[in-house]
């Protein structure tokens, strides 16, 4: 499967979540093999193109993840996965990419 496919069907996914949850969807995604900056970059582009776009990106003091939120309780976060960064229990799906 080539790689825009693969992140079409991820950010697919965290979409599916957001709106499966009753509005009260969460994700994080572990970026492994790909830098989280990158991906965070291209999702945001993805979920923007979207009719019904709600997330924004929030600019954190925590530098080691970039997080979307709704400014709700819909949040979709990215990390390195080098940074092991614990993943509250909250979250719906989390994901290593």
């Amino acid at each position: 499967m080539p790689e825009n496919d693969v992140l079409t069907a991820l950010f697919a996914l965290i979409e599916s979540v957001l709106r499966g949850e009753c509005g009260d969807g969460d994700a994080h995604v572990h970026c492994k093999y790909r830098d989280k900056t990158e991906v965070a970059q291209l999702f945001e582009a993805w979920h923007t193109a979207l009719p019904h776009a709600r997330l924004v990106r929030v600019p954190t003091s925590q530098g080691d993840v970039i997080l979307f939120s709704d400014m709700c309780n819909e949040n979709v976060t990215f990390s390195n996965a080098q940074d092991e960064l614990p993943v509250p229990s909250w979250c719906s799906l989390v994901v290593t990419l």
